[in-house]
């Protein structure tokens, strides 16, 4: 039998934009993990590249 993934999306937005990432894993809670961390990740490049 193989394992189930869980594939959660989330949906960002910073008031301007809005952006989306995926976290995929066997557990749910870092399948959310990733995801989350990916979107602050994201923002912050973002953030960066508009400062420069």
């Amino acid at each position: 039998m193989t394992p189930a993934k869980t594939r959660v999306l989330i949906v960002s937005s910073d008031g301007e934009n809005t952006w989306g990432t995926v976290g995929v894993s066997e557990n749910i809670i870092e399948a959310n993990w990733l995801a989350l961390v990916d979107g602050i990740d994201l923002f912050l490049q973002r953030r960066k590249a508009a400062e420069s």
